[in-house]
């Protein structure tokens, strides 16, 4: 834990008002990172870690397709992370709507998958 609280961070989408559940774990752990870059997407972070002695925290699928090149290297998380959760929420007049219908379909039947991968189902 002692790398996490002196290296230096890359992160993505983060503002003072908001932060990752992760991040704020961090915080009640009593460790505040250091912050050098603000991205806003996870995809570009092999660009500002390779070489550096920076750190970033990803998903775990996540991880994969950023070191395939070797360039990079994942290590698990010090401290026990709280699961990512997404919440899809919709005005009761669009319950019927067809496209939404159409799309909520769509994100359950890939939160189904997600979850037969991990073996959660």
């Amino acid at each position: 834990m002692a790398d996490v609280q002196s290296m230096p961070w890359v992160f993505t989408y983060h503002d003072t008002g908001r932060s990752s559940v992760a991040m704020r774990q961090l915080q009640l752990l009593g460790i505040e990172p250091r912050g050098q870059t603000v991205l806003d997407s996870f995809l570009a972070l092999p660009y500002y870690l390779v070489g550096t002695r920076r750190l970033a925290l990803v998903q775990r699928r996540l991880a994969p397709s950023l070191t395939r090149d070797g360039r990079l290297r994942a290590v698990g998380c010090p401290w026990d992370p709280e699961p990512v959760s997404e919440t899809l929420w919709w005005h009761p007049w669009h319950t019927d709507n067809p496209e939404h219908t159409w799309l909520r379909g769509i994100l359950t039947r890939a939160g189904r998958e997600l979850d037969t991968a991990e073996g959660l189902s």
